[in-house]
């Protein structure tokens, strides 16, 4: 069937989506509305407009970048992580499809090393990044950066290009890690007021990512 044959707008983002490379799942807005709310209360504005967001975004061609790059931000024990899982979990299936990275481990430089892999020639170099093994294996992912106010500026130059690009070299096997399938999401507990004020005027993600940046090494937490 003809796309431009097709006038009722939800099965127009059916096609889409099964059309994309590599992915079949359709996305039932609906459905996905009540998986969340199952389990994260007191948000259900926030994942009403998340929901029609990641439908709106599934059936695109964006091979260039991810699904979907999301800011989570706020006080602590607002649900942020717990709403990623619960996307990881209806998106991709499981639970266990979700990369989270607690970004007070990833504090240090060598934190870019631990993500990427070692270079060639350094011991590790055949282990591979924390980050980017998992994603030759299966590149259908939600991948998590919980608390990006403790990491490291490099590794936070790493979420950018990750975003922006939708793939990552590994160091050491010079093999890419492919991004276009995966859901990327960053929490945030710092100046989360601002933030949540810059992201509603800022839609592209990588200069948001940069301004996010600077407001956090204002606030003195890189």
């Amino acid at each position: 069937m003809d796309p431009l044959d097709i006038t009722d707008k939800d099965r127009l983002f059916a096609m889409l989506a099964q059309r994309r490379k590599g992915k079949a799942r359709v996305i039932d807005e609906t459905e996905m509305n009540r998986s969340l709310k199952t389990r994260v209360q007191g948000q259900d504005h926030i994942i009403d407009d998340l929901c029609r967001f990641i439908r709106l975004q599934w059936g695109k061609e964006q091979r260039a970048k991810p699904i979907a790059n999301l800011l989570f931000v706020g006080p602590p024990a607002t649900g942020k992580t717990e709403l990623a899982k619960a996307m990881a979990e209806y998106l991709f299936d499981d639970e266990k499809n979700m990369l989270r990275f607690d970004c007070s481990e990833f504090s240090g430089p060598e934190g870019k090393t631990r993500l990427i892999g070692t270079p060639t020639g350094y011991a590790g170099s055949s282990h591979g990044g924390q980050l980017t093994r998992p994603m030759f294996s299966n590149p259908k992912r939600l991948v998590l950066f919980d608390e990006i106010e403790k990491a490291y500026a490099g590794v936070f130059d790493l979420m950018l290009s990750l975003m922006g690009e939708g793939r990552l070299t590994e160091q050491g096997s010079g093999n890419v890690a492919d991004f276009t399938q995966s859901v990327i999401v960053l929490t945030s507990n710092a100046a989360h007021e601002e933030i949540g004020r810059l992201a509603d005027q800022i839609d592209d993600a990588f200069e948001l990512g940069n301004v996010v940046r600077n407001v956090l090494k204002n606030a003195k937490t890189f």
